[in-house]
């Protein structure tokens, strides 16, 4: 096996929470150290940069490193938190995308703790196995896909990782999440009260990600119990409008009938776009056609649209008050707080206009 930074440093990482290198113990040489892995001097000299960037060992002229009391030093004071971000589209920098608003509460938390907030962008995972920064306490992940589960669990190793709101479970990880089944049972319920038999839940193309199947299973839940047929599943790009969704939205205007007449759309600039084109179709929203949102996003409001809050800035806060507890105890199973989510009722949903 090929040995990198990546493979040294994991194993005296090993080594140091493990405790056959406790606090005062002396670590290898960087020599000693490129003769035990068959490395390259170089090589070994970064594995040894990277513990000492993160506090682990600490060198002492004419004596060699040595492993610190880890668990104070990684007390958290003055440490900054990174929020990682694998941005597939949208800007970072408008106020109204999902990860500002959770780096928005990061950066608020972390300021009453103590703490330097940053935001660190990537366009994929690449190798973080050699990702290093300077007094690096905790880091804040908003996207799951931007570690594989060997990546998270070597990093996990090194620094306490807090996933924040999306994507699938990490082994193993600390996380808080956003209620998404919660939230799809709101809609499908806000719905079901108005009089509505038929939905269908219109996501995106990526209707695979854990938090569409979450929100899809709480409509079905509540679907199944009220004894109504099952949600379907409709898929919907903004750019492209797929025919599927402009469709059934014209088949509806021509009063075709076992159509659906409530929509729970994944997001409220989709549900916006939605709502347009049906209006060009010669639809009459909402008595023709009820739409639920998800978001709550500013201009929302001004649009008349019902929508599932979820605050993301809360999102952002409660992942450093979670980062912090990790920071501040040892050996804990992993810790994970749900954010809660509620409907804001407006004028997008009303009693179908036939019999649905």
């Amino acid at each position: 096996m090929r040995m990198t930074v990546a493979t040294v440093t994991d194993a005296l990482h090993a080594e140091i929470r493990g405790g056959q290198l406790a606090p005062g113990a002396r670590v290898p040489s960087v020599r000693e150290l490129a003769r035990r892995f068959g490395v390259a001097h170089a090589t070994a000299a970064k594995a040894m940069r990277i513990l000492a960037d993160e506090g682990l060992i600490e060198s002492q002229p004419g004596r060699g490193s040595f492993v610190t009391d880890f668990r104070a030093a990684r007390q958290p004071l003055g440490r900054p938190i990174i929020l990682l971000a694998m941005l597939h589209d949208g800007d970072i920098d408008s106020p109204h995308h999902d990860m500002t608003r959770v780096f928005y509460g990061v950066q608020e938390e972390a300021a009453v703790r103590g703490y330097e907030a940053r935001i660190s962008l990537w366009d994929h995972a690449g190798d973080l196995a050699e990702f290093q920064i300077p007094n690096l306490a905790a880091i804040v992940a908003g996207n799951y896909e931007l570690l594989s589960h060997r990546a998270a669990e070597a990093l996990h190793r090194r620094v306490p990782v807090v996933y924040a709101g999306y994507g699938q479970h990490v082994r193993a990880a600390n996380e808080v999440r956003i209620d998404h089944e919660e939230a799809g049972r709101l809609a499908a319920e806000h719905l079901i009260a108005a009089g509505h038999r038929r939905l269908a839940f219109v996501t995106t193309v990526d209707a695979h990600q854990e938090m569409y199947r979450l929100r899809f299973s709480g409509i079905a839940s509540v679907m199944a119990a009220a004894g109504h047929p099952a949600p379907v599943l409709m898929s919907w790009h903004v750019r492209d409008r797929p025919e599927a969704v402009t469709n059934v939205l014209r088949a509806i205007a021509l009063g075709e009938a076992e159509l659906p007449t409530g929509l729970v759309v994944a997001s409220d600039p989709m549900a916006s776009e939605i709502l347009t084109t049906a209006a060009a179709l010669g639809l009459d929203c909402p008595a023709e056609l009820s739409v639920v949102g998800f978001g709550d996003y500013a201009d929302t409001a001004t649009e008349g649209l019902t929508t599932v809050h979820y605050e993301l800035q809360a999102l952002g806060r409660s992942a450093v008050v979670l980062a912090d507890a990790v920071l501040r105890s040892s050996g804990l199973a992993p810790l994970r707080l749900v954010a809660p989510v509620r409907l804001v009722t407006r004028g997008s949903v009303v009693a179908p206009r036939v019999d649905a």
